[in-house]
């Protein structure tokens, strides 16, 4: 390998932890959307049981994708209550993992939506903006890496939560493929938030294992540990 240039797995040793966690991320998201298409094109206008694509629908109560959000949320609220370096991470953390537990458990927005004939975004939209700011105010406390994959993530959810009142003739989506993409984009926005606080607690473990290869006489280059960053 050419002088200066750093091995894929230094790579990974080094700045890789949220790397790993969005490849999974991507991998069951991948796999969720072929598994819902696959399952809609096997039942479209047939009369075979329709569990699998109640079982596969990113849009169905208790579906696979629908679970796996929740836990994605939870998680990232899980993470940003272990890094806890202000009121706004604390306000992140209870709020991600309220929004977990509503996403599979509580259904309340829907609830909201169906007695008052009003989209959901439109009644949320103070508590939207208020949870988009205050996750934006943790990325104070991130690196360059972090601030760019939760930019990248406050996007992608303000985007999916942007598409699910799109109705406008001119965008010529159909109920099932305009579901598909807002719950993707909400998915991809909750995983890459979650990978900007999994990135935030991978340097301090990094920190650790400099620190203890240079008591220990390890000749390991910091720069290489840390991943160049």
């Amino acid at each position: 390998m050419a002088p200066g240039r750093r091995s894929p797995a230094a790579l990974l040793r080094g700045r890789g932890g949220w790397l790993w966690i969005l490849g999974l991320l991507a991998a069951v998201q991948v796999v969720f959307i072929a598994g819902h298409l696959a399952a809609f094109a096997a039942t479209e206008g047939s009369s075979a049981p329709r569990e699998a694509r109640q079982l596969l629908d990113f849009n169905q109560e208790g579906s696979l994708p629908t679970y796996w959000s929740a836990l994605v949320l939870a998680s990232a609220g899980v993470l940003a209550l272990v890094i806890r370096r202000g009121a706004a991470w604390l306000l992140a953390g209870a709020g991600l993992i309220w929004v977990g537990l509503e996403e599979a458990f509580i259904h309340l927005h829907e609830d909201v939506q169906i007695g008052t004939g009003i989209d959901w975004p439109v009644l949320y939209a103070p508590l939207l903006a208020a949870g988009a700011w205050i996750l934006y105010e943790t990325a104070r406390d991130l690196d360059r890496t972090g601030k760019r994959l939760l930019i990248a993530g406050l996007a992608c959810m303000v985007a999916g939560v942007g598409a699910e009142l799109l109705s406008s003739p001119a965008i010529a989506l159909d109920f099932q493929t305009r579901n598909l993409v807002e719950e993707n984009l909400e998915l991809a926005g909750t995983g890459l938030v979650l990978c900007a606080f999994a990135s935030a607690l991978w340097p301090a473990a990094v920190r650790g294992r400099t620190t203890r290869s240079v008591a220990n006489g390890s000749s390991t280059p910091a720069r290489e540990l840390e991943g160049g960053n």
